[in-house]
């Protein structure tokens, strides 16, 4: 039964738009708005390269439909005199109105017409999403987040297209931002490309200024700095990332996070694997200007040590959400203690 359904994954149609473009009806739904006019787009091109005669393209939204229920049929029913096909594409925000007018088993034997329904995300009891994923001759096309390498051609392509010029840390940097929809990552794009003509050189720090992360950056850092032997004073760096807006808890949680990456690649070197392999496998990655500190610290730190710190800062995060008034003293004191205990440790 499985065979028959006809639900493809967003990159194998773009990859096999010709194959696909026999087909006659299809419905686009998920999350990623962007992949869904993309793929959209690329449905319409290649409709139009088979066959020329698909001359005429018309768009509706919900409101047309709501306005003229029977905005399917005519167009279904009516074939242009000069002999010219269309594609029609509808915009939906609900689907109970379509799927009264959408007569399957009446549109099979149509062939000059192409229907693409653009929607946002479909639960899997809905009834036009079980239509389309229960018959051989319409084709589901979810849109979830685009993955690593979906970005990577993306920024790949914008890239060549602008003659910019990025270091591969930048570039990593960037697709492993989680974009849930691809018109924020390209309207990203967009904000790199402007700095870029305005300023040529971009730097990391400058990427996470441009794409408002430099709090996140600045949480890195401390994070770093926290369990390394580094003279910093703790209490101007704590009040700095405080006051853009980092709670204790998310401060302790990216914290956390660094030891346990720390933990992970520990328990690999301490196997003889190479630590600069190790490194690479980090998601996100270490960047390239952090990278020796991290070994630093991979070798510093035991894992006994790595362990104990994991679990007072667990401790400490859980007593927070318990007892939020106990403020961000308590935060301090712990990270001033590892302080203490990492500026005595030896390499």
């Amino acid at each position: 039964k499985g065979n028959l359904s006809l639900i493809i994954k967003s990159y194998e149609i773009l990859s096999k738009t010709d194959l696909y473009s026999k087909y006659s009806f299809f419905l686009l739904y998920g999350e990623n708005i962007g992949k869904v006019s993309d793929i959209s787009n690329e449905l319409v091109k290649s409709f139009r390269q088979n066959d020329s005669t698909f001359d005429t393209i018309l768009n509706f939204d919900q409101n047309d439909l709501d306005a003229n229920p029977n905005l399917l049929n005519d167009n279904l029913a009516s074939s242009d005199l000069f002999g010219k096909k269309k594609i029609i594409i509808f915009n939906l925000t609900k689907t109970s109105v379509f799927n009264k007018i959408f007569k399957y088993e009446d549109y099979r034997e149509i062939n000059s017409v192409k229907v693409i329904i653009k929607y946002f995300e479909l639960e899997k009891r809905n009834s036009l999403r079980n239509l389309f994923e229960k018959k051989k001759d319409l084709v589901t096309i979810p849109c979830y987040q685009d993955t690593l390498s979906e970005k990577n051609i993306i920024l790949q392509t914008v890239l060549r297209k602008e003659s910019i010029s990025l270091t591969h840390e930048q570039k990593e940097f960037i697709t492993h931002i989680d974009y849930k929809d691809r018109n924020i990552f390209k309207q990203d794009l967009n904000k790199i490309i402007l700095y870029h003509k305005n300023n040529n050189e971009i730097s990391t720090i400058n990427l996470g200024n441009i794409l408002n992360l430099k709090t996140s950056y600045d949480l890195n850092k401390f994070a770093i700095l926290l369990l390394s032997n580094k003279s910093f004073d703790i209490d101007v760096e704590f009040e700095n990332i405080s006051k853009q807006g980092n709670n204790p808890i998310t401060i302790l949680n990216r914290v956390s996070n660094h030891v346990q990456r720390l933990l992970t690649t520990k328990h690999g070197y301490k196997k003889n694997i190479n630590i600069k392999i190790l490194i690479k496998k980090l998601k996100p990655p270490v960047f390239f200007k952090d990278e020796e500190e991290f070994i630093n610290q991979v070798k510093q730190w035991s894992i006994k040590s790595l362990e104990n710190i994991s679990i007072k800062l667990l401790d400490l995060e859980n007593s927070l959400k318990i007892s939020p008034l106990a403020d961000k003293t308590e935060a301090k004191f712990l990270f001033l203690n590892l302080r203490n205990y990492a500026k005595n440790l030896k390499i």
